[in-house]
């Protein structure tokens, strides 16, 4: 169980880096190619208005959902039934659990992550 649990929760932070770049690289070439705002103007107002503190909440979080995968994926599969109809219902109970598992915690860490975003840096801007 040990390098399954390693490997999830290295790998979904990684995943979200990857995600976050891709993000930041299609806004780029949407921005720049076909709405036509030149290169160096994004680059300037994008430098000023993304910081290190976007990032970590994000990653910080593919930590917990990748353990919380590996624990249930790891549970379901060594407490199936044999044969094929038992890994199949163990791999859909895995997935359906570790979905609501993702949204609960994607909500307790988004009041607790903006709660202490907010303390330690209060001159961020507040959305609402």
């Amino acid at each position: 169980m040990v390098p399954r649990f390693l490997a999830c929760l290295l790998l979904i932070p990684a995943l979200t880096l990857m995600a976050d770049f891709m993000g930041v690289a299609g806004a780029f070439f949407y921005a720049v190619y076909l709405l036509g705002i030149d290169a160096h103007h994004y680059r300037r107002i994008r430098s000023t208005s993304w910081g290190i503190f976007d990032l970590l909440p994000g990653c910080s979080r593919g930590l917990f959902f990748g353990a919380t995968i590996a624990i249930i994926g790891c549970y379901r599969g060594f407490h199936c039934d044999p044969g094929a109809e038992g890994v199949g219902r163990a791999a859909t109970a895995a997935f359906v659990y570790s979905f609501v598992m993702i949204l609960l915690l994607d909500l307790l860490l988004g009041i607790a992550l903006d709660g202490m975003y907010f303390t330690l840096w209060p001159e961020a801007p507040k959305l609402f």
